[in-house]
């Protein structure tokens, strides 16, 4: 479902540009798939907060890289949640991935 994401995130260089392009996505993807669209509210908010943070300041390689990784962690993190077909499984997921995020 998030594969996507993942690809776009990887073929832009996993910089701010790419994370950019996955919130646009994410939006995008989130009107066209509505069953989902709290998962793809999550990553782009996701992205998008890590836009923010970093687009005025020179970011650090290794900090953009465990952003990138983090943000497919999160999405396989849905993908398998939704696979599991149990909507106590998805709610599981996504409030320990908003749960994460407020502790970041």
């Amino acid at each position: 479902m998030f594969a996507e994401l993942i690809t776009l995130l990887n073929e832009n260089g996993r910089g701010l540009n790419a994370f950019r392009k996955c919130a646009d996505a994410a939006k995008g993807l989130a009107q066209k798939n509505p069953d989902y669209a709290t998962e793809f509210f999550v990553l782009a908010v996701y992205a998008e907060n890590f836009v923010d943070f970093h687009e005025r300041m020179a970011v650090d390689l290794s900090a953009t890289a465990k952003a990138a990784d983090q943000f497919v962690k999160v999405a396989e993190q849905f993908d398998a949640a939704i696979t599991s077909g149990s909507a106590q499984t998805r709610l599981g997921a996504m409030n320990e991935v908003v749960t994460g995020m407020f502790a970041a």
